[in-house]
C-alpha cells in the first residue's frame, strides 16, 4: 500500500485547496519533505495522523497529546484547526484525505481507498471520518465503523508509532522509561514484529476450544455458560461506558487547565512581577524537572535489587573478619599442641638416650637439664602462640558482645 496523494484544505497554515501528488515510478521512488522551520513540515505529519486517527491521534505520539492539552482538549485543538484566513472569511470547515494505491488487503479487494476527514464548525460538533474504495463507501467499514476500518485494514496505531515521527522522535524512544511508556511501545513492537498476528492466531484457536467444550458440555453447564457470557457482555458494557467518562473527564482535565493557563497569564498582565515570557520559562522548567525526577525515580527502582547488600555491607566486613579470626585461633591451637607433641617427644627421646659409661650424671643434674629445657622451649615456642590466642580471645569476645 503506497500513499498516491494528500489534499489538504483550510488546515492550519494550508489555506484552500492543496494538493500535493506523491505518486512514484521504478526509477523514482522516494519522496523528500523538506523546508525552513515554521513552513509546515510538522502541520503536514500531523494532518496525515489527524486523518488517520482523529481523537485517537494523541495515542500516536506524546507531541499530538501535548498539542491537544495545551490547547484545551481534542474539541478546542480541532475548531482551533482551521485556517486563520479562512475564518476571517467566514468560512467554516477543513479537511484532510489521504489516497491509497497498490492496495492489498484479501478482505477487500480493490485499487484505490481514500481515507477523508472533515470539520465544520457550522454544521457539526466533531469530525467526520469517511471511507472510499474505487469511488464507492465502503460496506465494511459502515458495518465495523470507519476508526475501526483504518485501525484494523490501514495501519495500526501501533504501527503509525514507527511511521509517523520526525526526529526528535528518534530520541524520544531512547528515553522511554516510565512503565506505561514501555508498555505501550511493547505493545508497538509486537505489532510490528508480526507478534500480534501470532497472539490473535492462539486467540482464535482458544476460542474454538472452548467452542468445542461449550458444544460438548450438560445442559446445566451451558445454563451456566449463558450466565457467564452475559455477566462478561455487562462487565463490558460498564469497561465502555467507563472508558468514555474518562475520554469526557481528559477532556474536561484539558479544559480547566488550558482555563487556567489563560487566568494566570490575565492576572500577570494585570500587574504581577513577572511576564508571560518568564511564565512560559517557568513552565518549561517544570516539564524538564519533572521530567528528570520521573527518570531518578525509575534509575531508584532498578537499584532496589542492590539497596539490601549496600545495607548489609559493614555487617558482611564484620562478619569475614570474625571468619579470618577463627580460622586464626584454630591454627594458632593447633600449633600449640604441635610444640607440647614434639617437647614430649624430645623430653622422652632423652630419657631413653644411653649415656656413656665413664659419664656420670647425677638424678638431680639430670632432672634439672630436663626441667630446664623444656621450659626453655615453652618460653620461645609456647609462650608466643598462648599470647596470640589471648589476644584472638579477647577480640572474640568483643564482637559477641556486639
Amino acid at each position: 500500500m503506497i500513499i498516491k496523494e494528500i489534499e489538504l484544505n483550510n488546515f492550519r497554515i494550508y489555506k484552500g485547496l492543496n494538493r500535493i501528488d506523491l505518486s512514484t515510478s521504478k526509477k523514482q521512488n522516494i519522496v523528500i519533505v523538506s523546508g525552513r522551520n515554521g513552513f509546515g513540515k510538522t502541520t503536514f505529519l500531523m494532518s496525515l495522523v489527524w486523518c488517520l486517527y482523529g481523537r485517537q491521534m494523541q495515542d500516536v505520539d506524546d507531541i499530538y497529546k501535548k498539542e491537544i492539552e495545551d490547547q484545551g482538549g481534542y474539541s478546542k485543538y480541532i475548531s482551533n484547526s482551521l485556517n486563520r484566513l479562512a475564518k476571517a472569511e467566514d468560512e467554516h470547515g477543513f479537511h484532510v484525505s489521504i489516497t491509497f494505491t497498490d492496495v492489498n488487503i484479501p478482505e477487500v479487494p480493490c485499487k484505490e481507498i481514500v481515507v477523508k476527514r472533515s470539520f465544520n464548525s457550522k454544521e457539526n460538533s466533531t469530525d467526520e471520518l469517511e471511507v472510499l474504495i474505487d469511488g464507492y463507501q465502503s460496506e465494511l467499514a459502515k458495518q465495523a465503523g470507519s476508526d475501526i476500518f483504518i485501525r484494523e485494514f490501514i495501519m495500526p496505531i501501533e504501527i503509525a508509532k514507527f511511521f509517523f515521527f520526525d526526529a526528535e522522535k528518534i530520541v524520544n524512544l531512547a528515553e522511554v522509561n516510565t512503565t506505561e511508556q514501555k508498555k505501550k511501545l511493547s505493545k508497538a513492537y509486537s505489532e510490528v514484529l508480526g507478534i500480534k498476528k501470532y497472539e490473535d492466531l492462539k486467540g482464535e484457536l482458544e476460542s474454538l476450544q472452548l467452542k468445542i467444550k461449550q458444544e460438548s458440555a450438560s445442559a446445566n453447564e451451558q445454563i451456566q455458560l449463558k450466565k457467564l457470557e452475559s455477566d462478561v457482555e455487562s462487565c463490558e458494557i460498564h469497561i465502555r461506558e467507563n472508558q468514555k467518562q474518562i475520554e469526557d473527564l481528559r477532556e474536561r482535565k484539558s479544559e480547566k487547565s488550558k482555563e487556567s493557563r489563560d487566568i494566570q497569564e490575565k492576572l500577570i498582565k494585570s500587574g504581577s512581577l513577572i511576564t508571560v515570557e518568564e511564565l512560559v520559562e517557568i513552565r518549561k522548567q517544570e516539564e524538564e524537572l519533572t521530567t528528570k525526577l520521573n527518570q531518578l525515580n525509575n534509575a531508584l527502582k532498578d537499584s532496589y535489587d542492590i539497596i539490601p547488600f549496600a545495607i548489609a555491607g559493614e555487617k558482611l566486613l564484620d562478619v569475614n573478619s570474625q571468619v579470618d579470626n577463627e580460622a586464626n585461633y584454630r591454627l594458632a591451637q593447633y600449633k600449640m599442641q604441635n610444640v607440647k607433641d614434639v617437647t614430649n617427644k624430645i623430653l622422652t627421646d632423652l630419657d631413653y638416650e644411653p649415656i656413656p659409661s665413664e659419664v656420670v650424671i647425677p638424678h638431680k643434674v639430670r632432672k634439672y637439664f630436663t626441667e630446664t629445657f623444656e621450659k626453655l622451649i615453652l618460653k620461645h615456642f609456647f609462650l608466643i602462640y598462648q599470647h596470640y590466642l589471648s589476644n584472638l580471645k579477647s577480640y572474640m569476645n568483643s564482637l559477641i558482645q556486639r
